[in-house]
C-alpha cells in the first residue's frame, strides 16, 4: 500500500515538472530559439578550427553570412560584434601555405570568441538589471554610474553613459591624458604588441580583444554621445551596449586589475 502511494506521488510530481518545463519552453520559445542559433554558430566555428584547409574553403563565407545575419536579427544591426564578424578573413596570402593555414585557424578561433561574446550579450539583454544575480554580474562601478538612468528607462542615456564610462576607465587605468579617446585610445591600451594593457593570452585573443574594443567605441561610443537615437528597439540596444561595456571592464579588471595607475 505504502509503495503504491509513493509511486503514484512520484508520477504525479514527474507530470507536474514536465508540465512546468513545457510552459517554460513555450513562454521562452523565441529566446531559446535565438540562443540555440547563436550556440550552433559558435560550435560550428569551434569545429572547423584545425581542420585541413580544403574542407573549409567553401564554409567560411557561408558561416560569415549566417553569423552576420543572425547577430543583426538577434542583437541588433548596430551591435559592435557585427563589425568584428566583418573583419574576419580580411587577408591575402598564397593558398595552401603554412601562413594561410595559420591565419585560417586564427580567424576560426576569433569567430568562436565573437559568438561566445554574442551569447553572453544576448543573455544579458534578456535579464533585468535590477535582479540581484545580474546586478552582481555587471561591473559594479558601471552599474553605479548608469543605474539612475536605467531605472528611469532613459535608454539613450544608458548607452551613452556606458560607452563614456569605458573610455574614462581605460584612459585613467592606463595613465593617459584627455588627448587619447575613441579608437585611438583603444589601440593605445589594447594593441596586441604595443598596448599598455593588451587583453588575452595568445596573439589571436589579443587581436580579438583589440578589435572588439575599437569596434565598441567606434560603433557605440561615437553614435550615442553625438546624437539621440530614435529606434523601436532602443531599450534592447541600450542593454546590449551595457553588456558589451561590462565585458570589456570585467576582462580588464581580471587581467590587469593589480597594475592600474589609479588603484
Amino acid at each position: 500500500m505504502w509503495t503504491t502511494e509513493w509511486i503514484r506521488l512520484r508520477e504525479a510530481r514527474k507530470r507536474e515538472l514536465e508540465k512546468r518545463n513545457l510552459e517554460y519552453e513555450e513562454a521562452n520559445r523565441p529566446y531559446l530559439t535565438r540562443l540555440r542559433t547563436l550556440t550552433a554558430l559558435r560550435d560550428e566555428a569551434a569545429r572547423w578550427e584545425d581542420y585541413e584547409y580544403i574542407y573549409k574553403a567553401g564554409l567560411r563565407d557561408a558561416w560569415k553570412i549566417q553569423a552576420s545575419t543572425a547577430l543583426a536579427d538577434i542583437l541588433g544591426e548596430f551591435h559592435p560584434l557585427l563589425g568584428d564578424i566583418d573583419k574576419l578573413w580580411e587577408y591575402k596570402v598564397p593558398i595552401n601555405t603554412l601562413s594561410e593555414r595559420f591565419l585560417e585557424n586564427k580567424n576560426w578561433r576569433q569567430a568562436t570568441g565573437i559568438l561566445n561574446a554574442a551569447i553572453s550579450s544576448y543573455n544579458f539583454m534578456n535579464t533585468k538589471v535590477q535582479d540581484s544575480s545580474i546586478g552582481n554580474a555587471i561591473d559594479s562601478d558601471l552599474l553605479a554610474r548608469i543605474n539612475h538612468v536605467f531605472q528611469a528607462e532613459d535608454w539613450t542615456a544608458v548607452a551613452s553613459l556606458a560607452a563614456t564610462f569605458v573610455e574614462d576607465r581605460f584612459r585613467t587605468w592606463a595613465g593617459l591624458d584627455q588627448s587619447f579617446f575613441g579608437v585611438n585610445l583603444m589601440t593605445k591600451v589594447l594593441h596586441p604588441d604595443t598596448g599598455v594593457f593588451p587583453l588575452g593570452t595568445v596573439a589571436s585573443e589579443r587581436e580579438g580583444w583589440h578589435q572588439f574594443g575599437r569596434g565598441f567605441v567606434g560603433s557605440c561610443s561615437n553614435v550615442d554621445r553625438h546624437r539621440i537615437q530614435s529606434r523601436d528597439d532602443l531599450q534592447r540596444y541600450a542593454v546590449g551596449v551595457l553588456g558589451a561595456a561590462s565585458l570589456l571592464l570585467t576582462q580588464m579588471r581580471f587581467q590587469h586589475g593589480n597594475r592600474f595607475f589609479n588603484e
